[in-house]
């Protein structure tokens, strides 16, 4: 059959008209679960959920991509402040991407041409637009895996920056007696920093130098014995103890937070067994969950929404960490 006949091109048509619908249908679902994400950030509905934040939600509740989370995130955010983004978005005028990629310009001053720009400017150009605008936009932070034990880190560097990385790479070859590469600097740079800043090999240090004997734990809402933080620090290896609704343990390492198990006025006490590190959000939803103004399950592997009568009836230690 001849590939342009008539019944061909109306079946071309046919194939046309339908991914048009199918295309409506798309941005209009990205419009609506945008509403939808927006309202849970508002609500903090997450911490009842038991997740730590929106991003851990959109990432192991709704199993997003990570590139994804971020695009929803950025932009139902900046909709709040800039409400014409939305419409445009609804509008089906501008794409997810590319209303994640003027987020960070767009401003209800300047919103008339941005909006014009990412209407009308191709991808690229777009971007091209912005690194005018902000040059550090021009080299996103990208890391890709190579290998197993390599990965490629793209990003950009400030001219004084990269002075002082180079100076670096000249003083630690001059100790070494030869030419050092650039991941070689890095290496030593972050493991002195480490060796100076990580809590976790400060406790170790600790306990090697015999500065961490338990001894007499105060009580009261006292600051802390060093030698009971580094103990807590030792028991948590530096990262969050809370459970994830799908029963994983949060990864989180930055932000944490002393959360005593039974509290104070519960009777705990200020011993490090009764102590446990958890994250900004964790700890939120430790307190929530004490106070009974949220529906998370208790003394359980997992946590789950349950009924707020439910939950008093349940003794009051939590399976949160």
């Amino acid at each position: 059959m001849c590939m342009y006949s008539e019944v061909c091109v109306k079946s071309f048509e046919s194939l046309h008209q339908e991914a048009l619908s199918r295309m409506k249908s798309y941005l209009r679902s990205t419009h609506e679960l945008m509403e939808t994400i927006g309202r849970v950030d508002q609500t903090r509905a997450y911490l009842q959920l038991g997740y730590p934040s929106l991003w851990a939600y959109l990432i192991h509740g709704l199993k997003m991509a990570e590139s994804h989370a971020h695009q929803f995130i950025s932009v139902s955010r900046k909709s709040r402040e800039v409400p014409e983004l939305k419409r445009a978005i609804q509008k089906g005028e501008v794409s997810l991407p590319k209303a994640a990629l003027i987020a960070a310009e767009l401003k209800p001053q300047n919103q008339v041409e941005w909006l014009e720009k990412a209407k009308t400017l191709p991808t690229r150009a777009l971007r091209e637009e912005i690194a005018k605008k902000n040059p550090e936009a021009a080299v996103p932070l990208r890391i890709t895996p190579r290998s197993e034990v390599l990965s490629e880190i793209k990003m950009g560097l400030k001219k004084d920056v990269l002075e002082k990385l180079r100076r670096a790479q000249d003083l630690l070859s001059q100790k070494q007696g030869r030419s050092v590469s650039l991941e070689e600097v890095l290496e030593h740079l972050v493991n002195h920093f480490l060796e100076k800043e990580d809590k976790v090999k400060k406790a170790e240090r600790a306990v090697i130098a015999g500065r961490a004997k338990p001894a007499t734990v105060p009580s009261g809402r006292v600051a802390l014995p060093a030698w009971v933080g580094h103990r807590v620090q030792q028991l948590s290896q530096g990262r969050c103890q809370g459970i994830l609704p799908n029963g994983q343990h949060c990864t989180q390492e930055r932000f944490l937070h002393v959360h005593h198990k039974t509290p104070l006025k519960c009777g705990g006490s200020n011993a490090p067994e009764n102590l446990v590190l958890l994250c900004q959000g964790h700890h939120k939803i430790a307190h929530l969950t004490l106070s009974g103004q949220s529906g998370i399950r208790r003394n359980s592997p997992r946590v789950g929404p349950v009924s707020r009568a439910k939950a008093a009836r349940e003794p009051a230690e939590m399976r949160l960490f």
